[in-house]
């Protein structure tokens, strides 16, 4: 399981580029770039309002899109949503199977592992985060 463990962080695939805050009711354009959906329509607005263009650049890669383009990204919305369901919890609890602190966060379930329940088939291949990467 060591090999399948992501060290992407995940404040680099919950964040806003635009806002630079946790994305709030996440959409992709065309590139797969996504943002939050009120900041994408905000920033088509604004650009939009004063060069005329109906496409418009991704604000990373500058990829053409048009606000008929937009997808809701479902599943970057339910990381999003596990992780605020988590925040306020108290990280320093105990697994009660292993009795190692929980200091690591599955995406795919949305719970807190510690170190030894992140080796266990039932988490095998899932998404997984350092808890204080989620914060």
């Amino acid at each position: 399981m060591g090999s399948d463990f992501s060290t992407v962080k995940s404040r680099k695939v919950t964040f806003c580029s635009i806002c630079k805050a946790m994305m709030s009711h996440p959409v992709s354009i065309n590139c797969g770039h996504s943002y939050c959906k009120s900041c994408t329509q905000s920033h088509y607005c604004n650009v939009s309002s004063k060069t005329g263009w109906k496409m418009l650049g991704c604000p990373l890669c500058s990829s053409p899109f048009s606000l008929e383009n937009l997808r809701p990204n479902k599943e970057l919305e339910t990381i999003t949503d596990m992780i605020k369901g988590i925040e306020g919890q108290d990280h320093d609890t105990v697994c009660e199977e292993h009795e190692e602190k929980l200091n690591r966060f599955c995406g795919d379930d949305g719970q807190l592992l510690c170190w030894r329940c992140c080796w266990e088939d039932q988490h095998k291949g899932h998404t997984l985060f350092a808890v204080n990467d989620v914060y």
